[in-house]
Order: structure tokens, then C-alpha cells, then sequence
């Protein structure tokens, strides 16, 4: 996609739309983390304990469903979360 400069609100979250399903589309599977096992990592612990209306997001994948589901970018802190950053 090309990069374009952006004069209005609307052509922000209009490049940001589109940069998600970007990063979507690229990322998929590049963000998961698994052991020498072949098992996948989870996060560590969240810093809260779960409600009925908020529930940490455990692992990579869960959170890349996040990402595609609610359409925005948080997958790309994977790495991030993975590290307790």
C-alpha cells in the first residue's frame, strides 16, 4: 500500500484500516512463540485477576484473534507482552 500524507481525521483512520488488515494478513502466524518443544508460549500472568466482563488474553494467538476481531493493531505487541514489557 502506498503511503500518502493524511490532511484529515477520516484519511487517519482510514490508512490505519487499512494498515491493520495489512498487518493481518502479514503476521498471521509470524508472532507465535513456541519452546524448543514446539508448544506454544503463553504470556505471563496478568497484573489483574480476570472479571466476568475482563479476561487477560493468555497467548499469541489469542491475542492475533483479538487483533483481527476487533480490527485493531495490539498483536504487534506480542513480542512485548511475551518479554513482561
Amino acid at each position: 500500500m502506498a503511503r500518502r500524507r493524511c490532511d484529515r481525521p477520516s484519511q487517519v483512520r482510514r490508512l490505519h484500516e487499512c494498515l491493520i488488515v495489512e498487518q493481518i494478513e502479514q503476521d498471521g502466524n509470524h508472532r507465535r512463540r513456541f519452546d524448543a518443544s514446539g508448544h506454544m508460549l503463553a504470556f505471563p500472568p496478568a497484573p489483574f485477576v480476570d472479571t466476568a466482563s475482563i479476561q487477560a488474553i493468555t497467548t499469541p494467538d489469542a491475542l492475533q484473534l483479538e487483533t483481527q476481531l476487533m480490527r485493531h493493531c495490539v498483536a504487534s505487541y506480542t513480542d512485548r507482552v511475551s518479554d513482561s514489557q
